[in-house]
């Protein structure tokens, strides 16, 4: 195999119906004697070998899995492009990946080396290319960062005339001494999960940066948070609240915000998938619900989520007056507002349900998980309703109903034996 060849991009099918892409490295061949009972050479006695001493020939190969994916069968056009997409970025890392094996082994490329790149600038052209649902969070990581650096590290920060700060990190000057100094000040200027997240989505540009051979060694590697414990930080409505809450109505409220927040307890929906919720999802014969989620659409090979609905829900999403009424395809099910107007009139609606808790959109998905557990369900079945590929954060939900459980015994009045 050339070295043009090394790696080489394949594929194996999954049980899902999907295609994992992964390379594989040839890294060499090693030879071994092969001998008789007594220990002598033994020799070929036949054929153009003839003569010639016999070897054991052993080759070593080593795979990477790049966690991307293709869909054998597209059906759509969006499918298609998808798995054009995912391809060209395969090929791209195949070659690049060749490039560094070339460059360890043999001392040169086959292309000039990239200019070099500012770690800021690099941050910020992976914030410009993000597309996902949550790039608020992306925003709020480079900040966080160059805040960070303007505190602890005003070295590498100046101001321009305009009083813009300009930054001059270098990739080659992030340590691991100074990724852990970040990850400390995550921890004490932030609160709940948000700090985990932070450097979570800092992690992921590091890494990037590291794949596209910016920078040798990840500096983030074994480097933890403080403190960082995977616990369930948002207000959870019990059963009770989510009654109460449902019989509650007040002057000015807006019925899609109504039905929509409902509607996402019941089937643990994040808001940015029911704001895009279509009538096509639904099959209202079949009482069931399917759609792609948007946070986990081409990363993951659960992104699909599937499930059946009970009649009140379906009601929520199709009253009676509209199920047989076919409307043109990609129709909102939920006319919603902005995020913002939909969070301001939640607060009121929840004040005047008499529920003191801090609650938000992400909390009714929370409530669904918590829900489900407490009322038997177990922790695969979970993760499948919510669309998440493993169980770890679903265990999540389950210590939090062990520490209500604390906290409800607790609160009991105090007995003096």
């Amino acid at each position: 195999m050339s070295a043009i060849e090394n790696p080489r991009l394949k594929r194996r099918i999954l049980a899902c119906g999907k295609e994992s892409l992964y390379l594989e490295y040839y890294l060499g061949r090693s030879e071994k004697p092969k001998t008789d009972l007594n220990g002598n050479q033994l020799y070929y006695t036949s054929g153009k070998m003839k003569g010639r001493p016999v070897y054991a020939v052993r080759h070593s190969r080593r795979q990477e899995n790049l966690h991307l994916y293709l869909v054998i069968h597209p059906r759509t056009p969006e499918d298609r492009e998808r798995n054009r997409e995912t391809l060209a970025l395969a090929r791209r890392i195949c070659f690049e990946r060749g490039q560094e094996l070339l460059e360890d082994r043999e001392g040169y490329r086959l292309r000039p080396a990239r200019r070099t790149v500012g770690f800021i600038e690099f941050f910020q052209s992976c914030v410009d290319g993000y597309t996902m649902k949550d790039k608020r969070n992306m925003v709020l990581a480079l900040n966080k960062f160059k805040a960070f650096l303007e505190l602890r590290h005003p070295e590498f920060c100046r101001r321009r005339s305009g009083g813009e700060s300009c930054y001059s990190l270098a990739p080659c000057m992030l340590s691991r001494e100074m990724v852990r100094e970040f990850a400390d000040y995550l921890a004490a200027t932030g609160r709940n999960s948000g700090p985990s997240g932070t450097f979570r989505r800092f992690k992921h540009v590091v890494a990037r940066m590291v794949s596209e051979g910016h920078i040798s060694r990840n500096p983030c590697a074994e480097v933890r948070m403080a403190g960082a414990r995977k616990v369930l930080t948002k207000e959870v409505l019990t059963a009770g609240e989510i009654r109460r809450l449902a019989a509650t109505h007040y002057r000015g409220e807006n019925p899609e915000i109504r039905r929509a927040f409902l509607f996402c307890v019941y089937t643990g929906m994040r808001f940015c998938d029911v704001k895009e919720l279509r009538r096509s999802d639904i099959d209202a014969q079949k009482r069931t619900l399917s759609f792609e989620q948007s946070k986990t659409k081409g990363r993951s090979v659960c992104s699909r989520v599937e499930m059946p609905l009970r009649e009140e829900i379906l009601h929520l999403a199709l009253p009676e007056d509209k199920r047989g009424w076919s409307p043109a395809e990609g129709d909102s099910v939920f006319r919603l507002p902005s995020h913002t107007m939909c969070l301001k009139a939640l607060r009121r609606w929840t004040a005047r349900a008499g529920i003191s808790k801090h609650i938000t959109w992400h909390c009714a998905r929370h409530t669904f998980a918590t829900q489900l557990i407490a009322n038997g369900a177990d922790v695969v079945t979970t993760a499948s309703l919510l669309g998440h590929s493993g169980l770890e954060y679903v265990r999540i939900y389950a210590h939090a109903l062990e520490d209500n459980k604390r906290r409800a015994v607790d609160s009991l009045p105090a007995l003096e034996i």
